[in-house]
Formats: C-alpha cells, structure tokens, sequence
C-alpha cells in the first residue's frame, strides 16, 4: 500500500507524521477508555483511529460509518457483530493473513463470511462470548455530531450499559468533524455520557513543511518528480489536509513527466471540480438542521470571496444584525466548515474556501435545496 492511497485502513507506517497522536491514542485504547477525536474533514482522524484499532492483538473493532448510515438503537448488539465482520474483512491486507485466520477462527474457524455464514454468526455470537475468550472490542463511532439527539441519547444509553457491563474489554472511540464532541458527548448532567468521556484529542492539519515532504514522498513512491515551485503551489492550495494531498498525488499519475508548475494548476483545476460537489454535498447535509438555508449559504459565498471577517462585517454583507451573523457562524464553527481565530472567522479547509468564494458555488447550492 502507498503513502497516497485512499483507504482509510492503512499499514501504521503509511500514516505519516502523526507520531504523537499514535501513542496518544494508543495509549487510551491500552486503557480501554472512552475518548473523541475531533478535527476538520480530510485531516485523517478515521484513517488514524481505524488503522491503530486494526493492528491491536486479540481485539474486534465495529466501525460506524454515522455519516453514510444511522444504526438502529433497538437492534445495536446485532449492528455491532454486523460491523466487526465487516471490519475484519476490510483488514485482512493491513494485518496480514496469519492475523487475519486467527480473528476467524473464533467465530467456527470458516474461511470465507458469506453472506449465509454472517446472518448464522450474527445470531450465534454475542458481545459476551467474545469477550469471554479473553478478546478485546472497540467500538469506533464516526461523525457522531451528525446523528439526530432522539438517536445519539438512545445510543449513548446503549454505551453507557455496555461500558458498565464490559468495562476494561471495551474502548469507545467518538470521532467528528466538529468545533467540540463534548457537547455531543456529555455537555451536561442530564447527558447519558455525562462524565465518561477521558479526553478529547484534535487532530490538526499537517504543518505546511510536513504537508511538502509528504506529498513529495508519496509521489517518490509512485515513481514521481515534482518541480519546487508546483510543490509549493499545491501545499499553497490545499493545505495540510491529507485528503486533498492524496488526492492530487492520485491524479498526479496521469502526468508523463516531472511535475511542473503548469501540471499542477492543471491537476488543482480538477481537484477544484471534485471539491465543490464535495462542499455542497457536505453543507447540504449540514443545513438539514436550519430552516432559512439561503443566509448560510451566502455567508459561506461572503467569507469564501473575502476571506476573514468578524460578526459585524459579516451582518452588513448579509443584511443581518450582529447577533444573527454570530449565530450563524457559531453554527457553522460547530460543524467544522468554518474556525474562529481571534475573532476573525474564516473558512478553514482552504481548498473550500477557494471554491466556496465563486458563484457557481451558490448556484449549485441553491439548485439542490430546490430538490
């Protein structure tokens, strides 16, 4: 597997330069305590929980993809067994084929999950008889911010009755792409979760040097040469966000040559193309929550033509009152499109903000709220 490759199960090695956060949370899962690891979308927070809980001897992970699927509260010890199958398979090339029969064989010693044999695995087992074989589970619950309150306090009561019941055999990690999980998680006394969460790491954007020598590595791994000044015009663009990096290496194949600069503004072009299906389809889902769409989506126009501005600038540009235009990007600080630095707010996924600041961006945003 390559540094530049998109699974979101790698080989630890292929994760690069995030040494600390590995020990980290590795060291919360060696506790078997429940933690949330927050960041903005496409730094590597799923790649990195998933691949640390993939490698852990004698451990199941279910992963929960929140933002792809809601599970069912009234069937979630099933939804779990369900998920470590499907985790097992997907982690058969990152642990190895020897790990990969051993985690089998607990489950009758098959070779192949069929979809026959899953449904008999599924009824057969349980949480406590993998437990009771002296085996770990963790659960991983991703985008957790994006599943509804009805839902999240009738899975966190779940957690919160499995923890109690398996205490030291189970790690919960929480991930989400959000200001803060806390909030989500355990904000307050009456929260299901309220006191139980450890710790709450953030994961942040790789530092711009370390965003070069990644991109130029991965590239070295494909067999790719990039020019000095295409290398700083692509970090430029896309930041330290991992996605878009790999992104842009995987286009990079369709280059014969050494990259230049002029491959490079090709190659962001098209990037640009992907980013902003990827933007509205993200926001789309993020303003399902508010009624007056319209006023988000020009404050997104406005800080993406402008770039960092304050509450009342902002309330100017959108005919708004101060208290409005902070309540709305409050709002989406919350949800991870936007950051506030010293009370300057910003679109904080610079490819995004690029995209975001041009009309076509409003335009398809409005077309598929009429939908």
């Amino acid at each position: 597997m390559y540094l530049l490759s998109t699974d979101t199960l790698k080989p630890l090695n292929k994760i690069y330069d995030r040494e600390d956060e590995k020990r980290v949370i590795s060291g919360y899962i060696d506790m078997a305590a429940s933690i949330a690891v927050t960041g903005l979308r496409r730094v590597g927070k799923t790649t990195l929980v998933r691949s640390l809980s993939a490698v852990r001897k004698n451990t199941y992970t279910a992963y929960f993809n929140l933002w792809r699927k809601k599970p069912s509260c009234r069937n979630f010890e099933p939804e779990i067994l369900d998920l470590i199958l499907d985790e097992l398979i997907k982690s058969r090339g990152v642990v190895g084929e020897r790990e990969y029969i051993k985690r089998l064989e607990f489950f009758g010693g098959i070779v192949k999950i069929t979809r026959e044999k899953r449904e008999h695995i599924i009824e057969r087992f349980s949480i406590a008889d993998i437990i009771a074989s002296n085996n770990k589970i963790i659960l991983i619950l991703d985008e957790f911010q994006s599943v509804s309150k009805k839902l999240r306090d009738c899975i966190l009561r779940k957690l919160v009755g499995l923890k109690d019941t398996y205490d030291s055999y189970l790690t919960i990690i929480f991930t989400g792409s959000v200001y803060s999980l806390k909030k989500f998680i355990g904000g307050n006394e009456e929260a299901p979760f309220y006191g139980r969460l450890i710790d709450e790491i953030l994961i942040q954007p790789l530092q711009p040097q370390t965003a070069r020598e990644f991109l130029r590595e991965g590239l070295r791994e494909l067999g790719k040469d990039i020019t000095e000044d295409a290398l700083d015009y692509a970090i430029g663009v896309l930041g330290g966000f991992p996605g878009w990096i790999v992104n842009f290496g995987l286009k990079s194949i369709s280059i014969r040559d050494r990259i230049d600069i002029k491959a490079a503004k090709k190659l962001i072009k098209d990037i640009e193309k992907e980013a902003l299906l990827v933007l509205v389809g993200e926001i789309k889902r993020i303003l399902k929550q508010v009624k007056n769409k319209e006023i988000y989506i020009k404050t997104l126009y406005e800080l993406g033509l402008h770039g960092n501005m304050g509450p009342t600038r902002l309330a100017s540009m959108i005919g708004r009152t101060k208290s409005e235009a902070s309540r709305i990007l409050n709002f989406l600080t919350m949800n991870g499109l936007v950051k506030n630095i010293d009370g300057e707010y910003i679109i904080a996924d610079p490819l995004l903000r690029r995209v975001a600041g041009r009309k076509i961006f409003v335009k398809e945003m409005i077309s598929i709220k009429k939908q």
